[in-house]
């Protein structure tokens, strides 16, 4: 990646068809905190660093469902199609048989919803070709995110793997190894049970671990090389936390790995009303410090609903990526 090239920016034309609502953890309905108002201000911070613009990627065209094969089952993607589109206005679907282990049904299914979710795939598989063709990195800005979104299950606001169709997308364009590297604070666990199921792919988490964090799974979840899982179930200091995401690419690039992918989420900030750490949004520049400077990286958009927070976040990694120390005037 050449350091000092502008990091290109896309984001995809549907972002309005989601829940206005979701269960929380004790069971009852309240609002949902995933609100186009977060896209607006992480665009707002991405803009905010001179060269670098928002690309709206084109309206999904019905045969790019073609991007889900070996992402996701068929009857999944039959069954999440179908009910998007039958219900009514106002109509709301909880409960059915594609949800993950041990979490509770928490992600409603309302009309259009699956429009949405595959525009944001397309978003993602956009990106990532042009990170291949370009050999530089990129930025998917999808909503709604994905990484809690498995082979054959929906959750925590996700319903299609945004950063595996991406990683699959790299490989189709000729990358032989793919890594996702997964920044969120919640276990990518959608994302690591795709992979698992994929050859020449790897992944790596960073999150919270404890019991209380969604989906609730990343204290006992586990897996086999080359796949990487670093849970901490307290706040990490800010060395631990780079000395961890070396450790990870640093195994990412033992193993072949020539493509990277990056899931995005800016809710280990503090005050992010789904996390529960301290760290500040400058820190997002350090984190894309670390980042190769070689090959193609596309950073696809998860988690971060810290609505005032957002935009610093996405400043500070997009001048980290850029090696810049500046952003234009307000």
């Amino acid at each position: 990646m050449n350091v000092n090239s502008k990091v290109r920016v896309f984001e995809s034309a549907r972002t309005g068809a989601v829940a206005r609502e979701t269960i929380g953890p004790d069971g009852t309905v309240r609002r949902s905190n995933e609100t186009r108002r977060r896209t607006g201000a992480i665009a707002r911070g991405l803009t905010s660093v001179g060269g670098v613009e928002v690309q709206i990627v084109p309206t999904h065209r019905p045969y790019d469902v073609q991007l889900l094969e070996g992402i996701h089952d068929p009857d999944y993607i039959a069954f999440l199609m179908s009910r998007s589109e039958t219900l009514k206005v106002g109509e709301v679907v909880y409960e059915h048989e594609f949800i993950a282990r041990e979490v509770q049904p928490d992600t409603p299914i309302v009309q259009g919803v699956f429009s949405s979710a595959l525009a944001a795939a397309q978003c993602a598989a956009f990106a990532s070709r042009v990170a291949v063709q370009s050999e530089s990195a990129t930025y998917a800005l999808c909503r709604p995110p994905g990484h809690h979104a498995g082979y054959r299950f929906m959750g925590g606001y996700c319903y299609l793997n945004n950063a595996a169709v991406a990683a699959k997308t790299m490989r189709d364009y000729g990358i032989s190894k793919v890594a996702v590297l997964d920044i969120d604070f919640h276990f990518g666990n959608g994302t690591l049970d795709i992979i698992k199921r994929q050859k020449d792919m790897m992944f790596g988490s960073i999150h919270c671990s404890t019991k209380k964090a969604f989906p609730s799974l990343g204290y006992e979840a586990s897996a086999q090389a080359p796949h990487i899982l670093c849970g901490f179930e307290s706040e990490p200091s800010e060395s631990e936390y780079l000395a961890t995401i070396d450790e990870i690419l640093s195994c990412f690039m033992k193993n072949g790995s020539e493509g990277l992918v990056v899931s995005t989420g800016y809710d280990i900030v503090k005050d992010d009303p789904h996390g529960g750490w301290t760290i500040q949004p400058e820190f997002f520049k350090l984190i894309a410090e670390r980042l190769p400077q070689n090959g193609p990286v596309c950073l696809v958009q998860e988690g971060g609903y810290a609505l005032e927070s957002l935009a610093e976040c996405s400043r500070n990694l997009i001048l980290g990526l850029t090696r810049s120390e500046t952003a234009v005037s307000e």
